[in-house]
């Protein structure tokens, strides 16, 4: 009502949301019951009350929290600044003191971190018995949430171990089709345009590991396809990356090295580098386009 202030908000967060906050968590703990609580007649009337209090289920959840992330959310995150900033030491220590722990959630990010690692250091991943569990799950999971589909590289990297472009195809087909569940012409509310714009760099990486040429050359049509103005400036530089090694390898060699400079500047605006990451993908790509031309002699 018009008489429900700020302190009265306050107070209801403090006394209403965190009292039934875990009852509603152990409703949705499984993805089965994600779906029947979203059939459940209370979920309507849960939604509503956050509606009218202009909070979102995710803000909720981070109230719920004592105004914190989860704890597997506040790993994740520090293993991700790690791996920008090539903390190797640190991922290590990561993987390490989770690996064995209780909690699913956070022992799901060891495994996720184990898969960066290796694939960083030899580009291939040993699939353990977590690794596989995790593969299998995905896979066998048509309909992903957002979480799901915040692992789209991870599963993508464990794949390419697979050595079979088609599919890495299929894969990439799933994870754009799950995207588009969440992102229309006009509105992508929850950033799942900037996962498309990741997962089509990594896969034409991938797909020119494989030599598998002809499937890379045709990924530009897609990557073309993505409405820049619903990708956030990672997106953006993800799309203009994958476009500029598109452009090094089977387009204009000149027009992919423009790209490619402008990326590196805006980079070195920051120090220190915030994603180093970027200048290895180009240096390796870089020269990786320049054996392609020679070999397939393509004109420069």
């Amino acid at each position: 009502s018009g008489k429900f202030n700020l302190t009265d908000r306050s107070h209801f967060f403090t006394h209403w949301v965190k009292k039934t906050a875990a009852q509603i968590i152990n409703l949705i703990r499984s993805t089965a019951s994600f779906y029947f609580f979203r059939d459940y007649p209370g979920a309507t009337k849960f939604l509503a009350i956050l509606d009218n209090l202009s909070v979102s289920p995710s803000e909720f959840k981070f109230i719920q929290n004592n105004f914190r992330q989860s704890s597997s959310e506040t790993a994740m995150a520090a293993f991700r600044h790690a791996y920008l900033v090539q903390d190797l030491h640190q991922m290590g220590k990561l993987i390490h003191e989770y690996r064995n722990n209780s909690n699913p959630a956070l022992k799901r990010v060891s495994t996720i971190g184990s898969i960066l690692l290796n694939a960083y250091h030899s580009g291939s991943i040993q699939i353990t018995p977590d690794v596989d569990l995790l593969w299998s799950q995905m896979l066998q999971t048509k309909v992903w949430t957002i979480s799901e589909l915040k692992l789209a590289n991870i599963l993508l990297a464990i794949a390419s171990g697979q050595k079979k472009p088609t599919v890495i195809l299929e894969i990439m087909n799933r994870i754009k089709d799950n995207c588009h569940r969440y992102i229309s012409e006009t509105d992508d509310p929850f950033n799942l345009s900037d996962i498309l714009a990741s997962a089509y760099l990594t896969v034409l990486q991938i797909e020119l590991n494989l030599k598998a040429y002809k499937i890379a050359k045709s990924l530009i049509n897609s990557v073309n396809t993505l409405n820049e103005q619903l990708l956030s400036w990672s997106g953006r530089i993800s799309q203009q990356l994958t476009i500029a090694i598109w452009e090094l390898f089977f387009g204009n060699e000149k027009r992919g090295q423009q790209i490619m400079d402008l990326l590196q500047s805006l980079e070195n605006l920051y120090f220190p580098v915030q994603d180093k990451t970027l200048f290895d993908i180009i240096a390796h790509r870089q020269k990786e386009a320049g054996q392609y031309r020679q070999q397939h002699h393509s004109p420069r």
